[in-house]
């Protein structure tokens, strides 16, 4: 579970963390929910690796694509190239990354197809782009 607060003073919002398991367990007492603060449950998560502005773990949502997931961390730095995205997916069969290459500028342009729906665990990875 996550809960952002609102940012003090135009500063950065804040973030909470703790596992909705430990809750459960009377864990995280810390752990209040004040005014103004968004709550997000979610047991389900991805990740965004590379050249975004926060990469880390993000709850994954009904309709969570690599598009949203990047946005969520941030968008790209000033290296990050939206030509250059995958999403790898572990195959349960073969205990190995599947890949796909996702081409953020074509999902932004509206092809069809052309962005990925993430799945429990993929991992997004916004390589640099080539200068």
């Amino acid at each position: 579970m996550k809960l952002l607060s609102p940012a003090q003073g135009g500063g950065k919002p804040e973030v909470r963390e703790c596992d909705i398991r430990d809750i459960l367990k009377g864990a995280c007492q810390e752990l209040a929910v004040r005014a103004g603060d968004t709550v997000v449950v979610s047991l389900d998560h991805f990740y965004v690796y590379g050249e975004v502005a926060r990469p880390g773990r993000y709850p994954l949502e009904n309709s969570t694509t690599a598009v949203t997931g990047i946005s969520m961390a941030g968008g790209f730095t000033k290296f990050g190239s939206a030509s250059h995205v995958k999403v790898l997916t572990m195959n349960a069969k073969t205990s190995r990354f599947d890949t796909q290459k996702v081409n953020i500028n074509e999902a932004l342009s509206g092809s069809a197809g052309a962005d990925i729906l993430l799945k429990p665990g993929d991992i997004v990875v916004v390589s640099e782009g080539v200068f």
